[in-house]
Formats: structure tokens, sequence, C-alpha cells
């Protein structure tokens, strides 16, 4: 008998001694389901061993076992005969689901340990189980017999498969004979025990006694159900989630709830708080228990940053138990769509927005769900967003503050889709519309309007003024201020701050993840692609990019998060002459140069025109990047940008080296060249620096650009610096032909070290402190290098001499 390996010993000597003449008594004590039954069998196959007779009480023995089984029904002038030393070689062996004192010798049966229940199942099956089946069989609590009935419940019903020497789960289910067990025990109880067990199981798994008493009247007859081993004693809890969910079925749904609702009562007057009793909330509250909704409000609120999923539950029950009627509906129904929004579940709160918007509804509730669903359309649609700004600022409501916002959120995400003429105008309309209604949030957002605005008309340093005015009057956590504080990231980044700006983007990132908010990781997401695209960080661009592109298939298309992505994606092949890559570009510029919005229109044709190799003509990607200016005079030697860009660079330092090398370049002066050389030199904007020091000339700038082109992993620009190089006498092989025999980076070899040693894309990503995505990218870098297919074929080439991929 596995894990009762101690207690057969002992029987085992007992019945020995009684073979040699002595007598003894011995009590088996344990509950229902830990193995006494067993146990006794095995005591009866030793008696036989040693031809020792076998009888059950009530019997007249002089030698012999007598079995007496569950003593603890015997009546007390019984039990102290039984206790009592026998006068001959008669071992008398009880069992008892109750402690029974005075015994000379008790053998106590605890829960087995997880191994041994395991090696049970091992034995019962003729195949080791798997995890979920381990899993499943430990919530049996360590008792033999409740393992072995599972067991055969769960191949009854062919909920195990054995395969290869495996026991597989297929299904987690409680079988039929284990729920009629329960069942059975229930009906057996009296019914004052049977009431107390059924409301106990409305309450939950562990049984509180003062609260049952409280919801009850009385705990009288809870032993009862432990003695019937459906709850244990020390502390009181019912066997198994199972249990507790098959005796709460038996009361009809409106008993069960009526019983919760009062218990949420019991548990607020003992001090717990609403936001720890949402689950019995959303079970319990009923339509007209207007206590319950408002209890269901204040767990929204509180949970509402912790656990945004709860949240929304809670909001969402809140809305359906209201009356349209009611004061406060309007207030509900935003709280709902706005929680939903913030938990991501766009498809469910776009319906129930919708709905409530087909209704007619108080004006005040209108312009509040609008505003909501704005917010959340910002994260893939801007048009959209403009549509319902526009409709909700026009609602006659007395929430001037809420349309105080709406405005601000139209002009912002008008100016961001590049319709400046039309921002200007309802930028002007929403500052004023804010300082009237006193709403910061409202003139914080519209002070990122008029940044917009002033950035695109040149004006950068008023640009910066509206963001710190408008970072002082935000008190939205950043990470959650989304379009705003991506803008704020961008606008750091376009003025050559590109370590602070994805630190801030970062930041927010891990923020948003932390916080369980899919729309506003989407948007740091689609703003990190760019900023990583700037710095010059190619490979990371890409992986981020990656990204994108599959968080808009998964949470609905959003048209600039994927022109960000395939914008970066064709620079990223144009840096590196990848001809395929520059073939994709061609075609989702030309796509993009046919989109209704301005802004991508714009971006489309600077992209088409540069995988093309044709002059640009004045268009701009969005967002605006000021070393663009710099390639559109390399190729068009327009003289009106050179004054724009002087104009614009106001004492910024990447902006002054860009307005001199565009000039230096125009005019073919080296001098100029050389002094934008000079202050790009530090940029932490790699391809930035490169350019410059490659126009500024001379062999100590080519080497510099060189490896400032290498580090970035822009091979076509790296190519032609080598070129140059040559023509000087200088030869410089490729860095990745000089890392190895492999001709692997630094980077892609210690990748392809990690995994050929086994480790996942997760685990190289947290060693490298970069994302899966980017050793994704790494990856299909070393494949195709080493002309490979699979993990398998890197394992055997890092494991045999470099020169083997050389030779294929």
């Amino acid at each position: 008998m596995r894990g009762r390996e101690r207690e057969v010993e002992t029987l085992r000597r007992h019945i020995a001694a009684v073979a040699a003449g002595r007598g003894g008594v011995v009590l088996i004590e344990a509950p229902a389901g830990y193995g006494k039954t067993r146990l006794l069998t095995e005591a009866q196959e030793i008696a036989q061993t040693f031809g020792v007779a076998w009888q059950k009480l009530p019997a007249n023995a002089v030698s012999g076992v007598v079995a007496v089984d569950d003593a603890h029904w015997c009546d007390p002038r019984t039990l102290a005969e039984l206790r009592a030393e026998p006068e001959g070689p008669v071992l008398r062996i009880l069992t008892s689901t109750k402690p029974l004192d005075g015994f000379p010798v008790t053998l106590r049966l605890g829960e087995l340990d997880d191994e041994t229940i395991e090696r049970i199942a091992a034995d019962e099956l003729g195949a080791l189980p798997d995890a979920a089946l381990k899993a499943a069989i430990r919530e049996a609590g360590g008792r033999p017999k409740v393992v072995l009935d599972l067991l055969r419940g769960l191949r009854e019903e062919g909920a195990i498969a054995i395969e290869g020497g495996t026991a597989r789960l297929m299904r987690n289910v409680m079988p039929a004979r284990s729920l009629a067990g329960i069942r059975s025990r229930l009906d057996k109880l009296s019914d004052r025990a049977r009431r107390v067990t059924q409301v106990a199981a409305v309450l939950g798994r562990d049984v509180d006694r003062a609260e049952l008493a409280a919801v009850v009247g009385s705990d009288d007859g809870l032993d009862e159900a432990v003695a019937a081993d459906l709850i244990t004693e020390n502390p009181p809890s019912f066997r198994h989630e199972v249990v507790r969910a098959t005796i709460a079925e038996t009361l009809p749904l409106s008993v069960s709830r009526a019983l919760l609702r009062q218990a949420v009562d019991v548990r607020l007057a003992a001090g717990r708080t609403a936001d720890q009793l949402a689950d019995e909330l959303l079970a319990c509250a009923t339509d007209g228990d207007g206590k319950a909704i408002l209890l269901l409000r204040k767990a929204a609120s509180r949970l509402s940053d912790r656990e945004p999923r709860l949240a929304a539950e809670c909001a969402v029950r809140a809305l359906e138990l209201t009356p349209r009627t009611a004061a406060e509906f309007a207030g509900i129904a935003a709280e709902a769509v706005r929680l939903l929004a913030a938990d991501g579940r766009v498809d469910q709160c776009r319906e129930i927005a919708g709905r409530l918007l087909d209704e007619e509804l108080p004006s005040d509730a209108e312009v509040r769900i609008r505003l909501e669903l704005a917010r959340l359309n910002a994260a893939c649609s801007y048009a959209k967003t403009i549509a319902l700004c526009h409709a909700g600022r026009t609602v006659p409501s007395t929430e001037i503050n809420v349309r105080a916002r709406l405005s601000a959120l139209e002009a912002l995400t008008t100016g961001i889709t590049g319709k400046l003429a039309v921002s200007r105008e309802l930028t002007g309309r929403a500052l004023a519309q804010a300082l009237a209604a006193g709403d910061r949030e409202a003139q914080a957002t519209a002070r990122i309007a008029a940044s917009v605005l002033a950035f695109h008309r040149g004006n950068w340093s008023r640009a910066r003024q509206h963001q710190r005015d408008a970072i002082a009057l935000s008190d939205v956590p950043f990470w959650a201020w989304v379009p705003e504080g991506c803008w704020i990231a961008l606008l750091t980044g376009a003025e050559g701050e590109t370590d602070r700006a994805l630190a801030l983007a970062d930041d927010a990132l891990r923020a948003a993840r932390d916080n369980g908010r899919p729309t506003a990781v989407g948007q740091w997401e689609m703003t990190r692609v760019r900023l990583l695209l700037d710095a010059g960080r190619l490979d990371d661009a890409e992986g981020a990019a990656r990204v994108v592109l599959e968080l808009a298939e998964e949470y609905g298309r959003n048209d600039f998060a994927i022109a960000t992505a395939r914008y970066a994606l064709g620079r990223i092949a144009l840096y590196r002459g990848d001809p395929e890559g520059i073939a994709r570009a061609a075609a989702d510029g030309e796509q993009l140069a046919g989109h209704r919005n301005p802004a991508l229109r714009a971006t489309g044709n600077w992209l088409a025109a540069l995988a093309a190799g044709r002059e640009p003509g004045p268009d701009r990607p969005t967002p605006y990047d000021p070393a663009d200016d710099v390639v559109a005079v390399r190729r068009t030697r327009d003289r009106q940008l050179l004054t724009v860009m002087q104009r614009r660079a106001q004492g910024i330092p990447l902006l002054e080296g860009l307005a001199l090398q565009a000039r230096g370049l125009f005019e073919e002066d080296q001098d100029l060249l050389r002094q934008a050389a000079d202050i790009l030199r530090t940029s932490p904007r790699l391809l930035v620096k490169a350019s410059a020091l490659e126009d500024a000339g001379g062999e100590t700038n080519w080497q510099e650009a060189l490896a400032a082109y290498e580090t970035a992993g822009a091979h076509a620009d790296a190519a032609r610096v080598r070129a140059r190089l040559r023509d000087v006498g200088v030869h410089r092989r490729r860095t990745d032909e000089s890392d190895g025999e492999l001709g692997l980076t630094a980077t892609e070899l210690t990748v392809a070290q990690l995994v050929a040693g086994g480790a996942t894309n997760r685990v190289v990503a947290e060693r490298l402190f970069v994302s899966p995505h980017t050793v994704d990218t790494h990856l299909r870098h070393i494949y195709r290098k080493l002309r490979i297919r699979s993990r398998v074929e890197l394992t055997r080439v890092m494991h045999t001499p470099t020169s083997a991929p050389r030779s294929r």
C-alpha cells in the first residue's frame, strides 16, 4: 500500500503477536476516503499468511483477529469493552471516522503527499499522469479512495487517453459517479444539516461559522456535514470546489442569489469593501436593487487601476440593472464604456456604446459616451474619432467640460491627420471652450493640439512651450494619456533627444502592459516604431513594426499604425539594400498615396518616391522627420526648403546641423559640410550622424560614418562608404565578415549561441534586453546568412566547425 507502509508494518507486527499467543487492540482513525477499508483488507491478507483466523464483530472469538468497522457508531458501553485488553490471543482492529480516546494503539491516517498520489494513479492507469491529470488528482486532497474513484470515473467517461506510457487528461470534468456520490452524502444528512450545508456552499468554499450563523440563524448541523466528509473540520472548508458547486446547484438560482445578497450585507458590516466583494455582487445583484448598483459602481471605481477586466464587468452589470430613466444612468453608461475601452474590449465597448447611441438618451449621457468612444477610436481610427467628437460637441448638453474635451480631442486628431487649416480653427475654439469650462484635461489636450500646429508651421520653440503647458495641466498618468503622450515623445525625438524619447515610450509601454491596457499598448508600440527607426536601431524597429502589424490585426485595423509600420519596414529595406523589401516598399507607398487622409497620402508619396529612386515632391511622412529635408535637398536642390530649414533651427543642435548639411549640399561647400559633421558627430541618431560624416568627406570621417552605418545595420549605405574608402586606398571588410567564420554580427552570434543552447526567443530577449520580435528578426537574418531554415539546423551548425555553413 503506497504511502501506508508504516501502518501496514504496525498491523503486521500485532498480527504476528497473535500468532505467538498475545493479543491487543488497534484503532485506525481517519475521515472517509483515506484508506481505512483498504488497510483492513491488507490486514486480512497478512492474517492469512500467518494462519490467523479473521472474523468480524459480533464474534465470540477466543483467538485470531476481530475487525470492527465504523466503531464511532458504537455506544459507550460497547466501546469500553472493545477498548479493553483481550484476555487471550485476540487482536481487535477498529476503524473510525471520528477521534476516539483511550485506545492502546491508534493509527491516524493523514493525506498522502503529491508524489505518492501520482504513483497510485500510475498504478491504477498503467501509465504516468500528465501535468493536467496531476493537477486534477491533487484536488482530491491526498485521499486515495477519492483519487481512485476520480480516475475510474474519468476513464469510464473517456476523459483520459493513454499514449506512449502517458495518461493524458483530455477534458477536466467531474465524473458522474463522483457527482452522484456527493449528492448521495448530502441527501443522507438531516434536514437542518442539509440546509446549513447548502447555504454554506452558496457563500463560498471556505466556511465562516459566524457568517453562516448570521445568514441562516445558526451553524447547527455543520458538524454533521464534516462527519459526512463534505466539509473539512479545521478550518472548515468544502473538500473540493466541485463539491461546493454541486451542493450549491441543488438550490434554485433565485434562492442562491438571495442568500448571497444577504451574505454581502453581512460581509460589508464586518468591514469588507465593495471591490473585495465584486464577484459576489456580480453573482447576486438583481433589477431594482439600488444598493447593489451603487456597490457595483464603487467596486468598478476601485478596481479600475489594478483589475480593469473585473472593473469593466462591474460597470456593465450596473448599467444592465439601471433604468434608462434614472438620473444616474448617464454617468453609469459613460463609466461602462470607458472601462470597457480601458480593458481593450473594443468590440464589446463599441457594441454597447452603439446600442446606447441608437436609443433616445439624455443629452448628458450621449456626450459622455461619445467622448469615451472617441478616446477608444483614437487608438485605431482618427477619422471615427473626429466624427464622434464633432457629433458630441454639438449636442446641447449641460456637460460643458465634456464638450470641451470633445472639442480639444477633435482639434488634436485633426492636426495629427494633416488637416492643418481646419485644425487651426478647431484648436482656437477648443482652447477657448476649455478655459471657459475650467477643465484642466480639456486645456491640456488643446495645448497639445496647438503644439502639433506650431510644429508643422516650423515654430518648434512654441511647440515645446505648448507641450510643457500641457504636461503641467494634465493629471492623467503619462502612459494612459494617448495620443497626447505619444506626441510628446515624438516631438522630443524629432528634436534629437532620441534616447529620452525612447525612455518615455518604453516606460509608458511597460506601464500600459502592467495595467492591462491593450489600446494604450498599441499606441505606444506605434510610437516606438518611429522612434527606433529615427534612432537608427533598424533591427529593433523591424521587430517593433511587426508587433504593430500583429496588434492591428488583433484589435482592429488602424490605418495610422499600419502606415507607420509599413513605412518603417520600407525605409529599413532601403537602408539595407534589400531588393524584395524595396519592391514591397514601392507597392506600400503607392497604396498609401491613394489614401483619403492627407497625412497618409503624404507618407505614401514620400515612400514611393524613395523606393523608386525618383525625385520626391513636397510631401513628407507623418510624423515629420527633419532629417528627411536633407534627403529632399540632395535630390531636388530646393532653395526655398533651405530657407525653411534655417528659420526652423532656433538653437536646436540637430536642426542647426541638418540646416548646415543641406546648405552645404546645395552650395557644394565642404566647409559647411564639415561644420555640419562637427555638430552632428555627437547625435544619438546613428544614421543622421553617419550621413553628415559621409558628406563631410575625408578618410577619418568616412571611417566614422562606416562604423555608424554598420552599427545601425544600414548595409547599402555602408557598402557605399566602403567603396569611397577603397578609392583612397583603404580596404575595410564588412563587420559581419570579420566577426567570425560564420559571417554573423556580434549580436547575431550571441543570439545564435543562446538559441543553439536551447533558449527560447523570450529567454534570449530577456537576456539581451530586447523584444522577442527583435530576436525573431535576428534569427531570420542568421538563417539567411547560414542558409538554414530551423533551430535544429542552427544547433547543428553551432556545434560543428565554422567552415561548415560556407560549404553549402
